[in-house]
């Protein structure tokens, strides 16, 4: 038991970066188990959740199998998890609906599928993406575009992995800077958000390039580089969530190594507007769906008006009523956008995409967020007057 075993031919595990499943076993032929590892946090309910898994399936027998696997320990939204993938080589495969099976009483999801001898897939009910693989791939595209890029390590974690910035645009004369991040929550996709959105950027499109021209962007993939590599659902390697850490640390207070990081670029940088990217794995959810923070808090009008603006063009493309995080919200004044406008009038959104969709289907969304955004931010809706920051 633990996180690896081979029985009957089949190797199953999570011993790998982003993996999350532990008492790995047999239940009988072609049947077995495990348990989805628990965020290991304190304090915060929101900082010991259960129900992010990652494990891997490698038939090493000679025939085809079809096998059932049931993963238990999902303590959170159970009746929702409807939505997994399979990811063979570069491919993402959704399990169908009819392969899918929850016993509530016992906190489990039960998984059918087949597998060819010798394949190997990944089992996951959210996508994923190893920091190792983001650091290197940020590292390759700051490398091809000297002139355009800029990748920057804006702090470093408990176990010594870097946080890193890529800086995309007027890098020489000091344009405007957007600040774009993937969510600290480590069980969740906004890191290939992030991905998609660089090479969008960094595309030949005609809008990407007038981006480039006009601004500074800073790219935030991964917020929670020690969450992501140890497959956690929201806290990091000393079980601290810096999700929900920015009023404290705006009081002055001690807080994860994280949230000082992006908390200090942030002040150091002075960005005009902040986005970040978030996902859902329930079903009870909608696709796509903005979190619009309350405008109360803004003292310029100007930018109270311009907030209002990208919210009307956020519902316009988005599948689901939006999440309205009112004064003094009693979890989501904890977090970054929240205080980004309470303190610095910086119009801030979170965003959600959602597993049900394609991964190609979210990175498109992740895109078209951003072009409206940045449509009403730099006044290319002429309709609602020019902006004027």
């Amino acid at each position: 038991m633990g996180n690896y075993l081979l029985a009957e031919g089949m190797e199953i595990t999570s011993a790998y970066e982003c993996g999350n499943g532990t008492d790995i076993r047999s239940l009988g032929h072609n049947r077995f188990a495990l348990e989805a590892e628990q965020d290991k946090g304190y304090g915060d309910p929101y900082n010991s959740l259960s129900y992010y898994f990652n494990f891997s399936v490698h038939n090493r027998s000679s025939k085809a199998r079809k096998i059932q696997i049931h993963v238990g320990n999902i303590v959170h939204d159970l009746p929702y998890l409807k939505h997994i993938w399979l990811k063979k080589g570069e491919d993402w495969l959704k399990l169908p609906q009819g392969n899918i099976s929850t016993d509530e009483g016992a906190r489990k999801v039960i998984l059918s599928f087949s597998i060819e001898p010798g394949e190997k897939v990944f089992v996951c009910n959210a996508f994923w993406y190893p920091y190792s693989e983001m650091k290197g791939w940020l590292e390759d595209v700051a490398r091809q575009n000297p002139e355009g890029c800029r990748l920057s390590c804006i702090g470093e974690t408990a176990q010594k992995r870097e946080i890193l910035c890529l800086s995309i645009g007027r890098l020489t004369d000091g344009g405007k800077r957007v600040l774009i991040a993937g969510t600290p929550q480590a069980s969740e996709f906004g890191d290939l958000a992030c991905k998609g959105i660089i090479e969008f950027l960094l595309s030949a499109e005609e809008f990407a390039g007038s981006i480039r021209e006009r601004y500074i962007i800073d790219v935030i993939p991964q917020q929670n580089p020690d969450g992501v590599a140890l497959g956690t659902c929201m806290v990091n390697a000393l079980g601290q969530n810096p999700l929900f850490e920015f009023e404290e640390l705006s009081a002055g207070r001690e807080v994860s190594l994280e949230a000082e990081a992006v908390w200090s670029w942030i002040k150091r940088t002075e960005p005009s507007l902040y986005l970040e990217y978030h996902s859902y794995f329930q079903d009870n959810r909608p696709s796509f769906r903005p979190y619009l923070f309350s405008s109360e808090h803004y003292t310029d009008p100007q930018k109270r008006v311009l907030g209002e603006r990208i919210d009307q063009a956020l519902l316009r493309i988005s599948t689901g009523a939006p999440m309205r995080v009112g004064v003094g919200h009693e979890r989501f004044r904890k977090c970054l956008a929240y205080q980004l406008i309470k303190h610095f009038d910086i119009p801030s959104y979170f965003y959600k995409l959602h597993s049900r969709e394609t991964l190609g289907r979210n990175i498109e969304q992740a895109v078209k967020v951003l072009r409206a955004v940045i449509n009403i931010y730099g006044g290319r809706n002429r309709s609602e007057g020019p902006s004027t920051i």
